[in-house]
């Protein structure tokens, strides 16, 4: 006569915690605990990782966003004070010149997990935030021996934060104009980096994933930022999405790859195989056997970003015109 197994359910029960759940077969001694006892980096180490080891964007991309709308996502803006961190609302009425002495200019509005070495989780976090006064896009290192998990927490351990990104609003513009209209290739190694506006070391999933967070902030406030909001909608929300597509292509691919047994550098010799072979047709569209460039030439071009003069002046002048400010919530 075969002997029954012991075995559990896992089900799923709001908030989003997964528990165990008895079944009528005696209780495991390996089910000990359920994942409302791991930390917030323990749960991003099980959930965000591919069977490669590595850091799954897509998938870390859908974390960040989970429930954050619009509504939200402007809820989540906070301006630094003396006594921590306090909630705004960006308004056009107010100027920078009135928000309260002693409150840093900065608005954060999202804290991005940071991987580390082993692609693993730990407390460390990218906090992204818009300079009021500079019209900057910023980023800060925060790391901690214990988790962030609200403002409070955050405010513990600012002193400890490091400037590491720091350009202003119509740069990364420029780039990513440039970078999704002539060179998309860039995004393999990462739109701030190959341009050296990022001070880390970052994955290029998590380069892009920056870049999206900075477009979203824009895009969330344009009609404040910019002179004619729906041109900037109509204009950079495309890019946007199609880094979004990327990412999301990018996770559905390897998946299929992983369980098709193939580890990673087989995968990416393969993909690089397709490349060649588009390459070879789409490389003799371009005139690069009238004349040689040199490397000074190169290194040029490829540093070099074009910017929409027009709009640029615009947007200037509307800075100018009704300097950024917030109401205190």
């Amino acid at each position: 006569m075969m002997s029954r197994k012991s075995f559990h359910t896992v089900t799923m029960t709001k908030p989003r915690r997964i528990t165990f759940s008895e079944s009528s077969n005696p209780k495991p001694s390996s089910a000990k605990y359920t994942e409302g006892k791991l930390t917030y980096a323990e749960r991003l180490n099980i959930y965000m990782n591919h069977p490669w080891g590595l850091v799954d964007y897509h998938i870390y991309l859908t974390h960040i966003e989970s429930r954050r709308d619009e509504i939200n996502r402007s809820k989540e803006c906070h301006l630094l004070e003396t006594g921590g961190f306090t909630q705004v609302t960006l308004t056009e009425e107010l100027t920078s010149e009135k928000i309260p002495t002693g409150t840093n200019p900065t608005i954060v509005f999202v804290s991005l997990p940071v991987p580390k070495v082993g692609n693993r989780f730990d407390n460390t976090k990218l906090v992204l935030g818009f300079d009021l006064a500079t019209f900057n896009l910023q980023g800060y290192l925060v790391e901690s021996e214990t988790p962030l998990d609200d403002y409070k927490d955050l405010h513990k351990a600012w002193n400890k934060g490091r400037l590491m990104i720091d350009m202003h609003a119509h740069k990364l513009l420029g780039i990513v104009d440039h970078t999704m209209k002539n060179e998309i290739e860039i995004l393999e190694t990462g739109m701030l980096r190959h341009y050296g506006e990022n001070k880390l070391e970052l994955h290029a999933g998590f380069d892009m994933v920056i870049a999206i967070q900075f477009l979203q902030f824009l895009d969330d406030h344009a009609d404040l930022l910019f002179e004619d909001g729906e041109w900037f909608r109509e204009k950079y929300t495309p890019f946007q999405d199609d880094m979004r597509e990327v990412i999301a292509a990018s996770s559905r691919s390897s998946w299929f790859a992983a369980n098709d047994g193939l580890a990673v550098g087989q995968y990416r010799q393969k993909e690089i195989k397709r490349v060649i072979v588009s390459g070879l047709f789409y490389g003799q569209t371009v005139d690069s056997l009238e004349q040689p460039v040199s490397n000074k030439q190169a290194l040029k071009a490829i540093k070099a970003v074009p910017y929409d003069t027009e709009r640029v002046s615009k947007l200037s002048a509307r800075a100018k015109v009704i300097d950024m400010g917030a109401w205190l919530a």
